[in-house]
């Protein structure tokens, strides 16, 4: 039981070492990349604040809003980076089902 254990937090390890930064270039410390393997990649909070990331660059909060997330790339310039609300501060919620 403890082998698997090290093994799926092996397996995070590069999920953990992805920084996520907002559009104005500042760290996003408790978001973490969507897609880990990707070069660049959309943000969302940690699971253990019951956020999820969804297909179409967005990301899904625990009461059930559209959140807009955070990047991997700093600058913002990826196409894979949310290209909406990216004025500071962003809104938290911009649907609502």
């Amino acid at each position: 039981m403890k082998t698997t254990a090290i093994l799926l937090h092996a397996g995070m390890l590069p999920a953990c070492l992805a920084m996520c930064y907002y559009p104005s270039g500042k760290e996003a410390p408790r978001d973490i990349p969507c897609d880990p393997n990707a070069q660049t990649s959309l943000c969302c909070g940690g699971h253990d604040f019951g956020v999820a990331c969804l297909d179409n660059n967005l990301c899904l909060g625990p009461t059930g809003k559209i959140l807009r997330g955070s990047c991997t790339d700093s600058t913002w310039d990826s196409p894979d980076c949310p290209s909406y609300c990216q004025r500071e501060p962003p809104p938290i919620a911009i649907w609502e089902p």
